[in-house]
């Protein structure tokens, strides 16, 4: 009887150990990247094709390469006005999986708003 507890609580330890261990490798510090954002006044240019994985804490570098005011939002945080021929920032972590809405808070049109992904 005290060998089937004894190799009952053995493989116990085993298991709680083991779900310990994959639960630390799934929740480490996410991946830093730059996501380069051009506005000019015909479109809006997002790259890294407008997605990005869950976790990763994205800076968004937005560049106003037109004649007219421009900015950028994505997920409640944007740039504000862009001058002309100058940049903005903005950081988000991307916790949740899913398409959201981003584009110019300033321009109108189909070509100034789209979606980005996080999968």
């Amino acid at each position: 009887m005290k060998t089937r507890a004894l190799i009952a609580a053995a493989f116990a330890v085993t298991a709680l150990s083991a779900g310990a261990v994959a639960a630390n490798a799934t929740t480490g510090p996410g991946q830093r990247v730059n996501i380069l954002v051009i506005v000019n006044d015909k479109h809006l240019f997002v790259y890294d094709q407008a997605q990005m994985a869950r976790g990763a804490i994205a800076t968004f570098q937005v560049f106003n390469s037109g004649k007219k005011t421009h900015g950028y939002s994505l997920l409640g945080k944007q740039t504000g006005p862009i001058k002309p021929k100058h940049w903005k920032h903005f950081t988000v972590i991307l916790l949740t999986r899913g398409r959201f809405p981003d584009g110019s808070p300033f321009d109108k049109g189909p070509s100034y708003h789209g979606y980005f992904t996080v999968y």
